[in-house]
């Protein structure tokens, strides 16, 4: 059964959390995190207001 979509919220203001499997690194260096950043910007027409890397 396929579970229901999620609801947009007003402020269009969303957290998104992302992990590697195995909670592995996912960015191998600065380089490929800022391409991932200026793709997802490109292809989805959104602002990043908060960008943070974890280790």
């Amino acid at each position: 059964m396929p579970r229901q979509g999620r609801q947009l919220s007003e402020s269009k203001i969303y957290h998104v959390m992302i992990r590697g499997n195995a909670r592995k690194n996912i960015f191998l260096d600065e380089e490929d995190k800022n391409r991932f950043i200026e793709i997802l910007s490109e292809k989805k027409k959104i602002e990043i207001l908060l960008s943070m890397l974890i280790a």
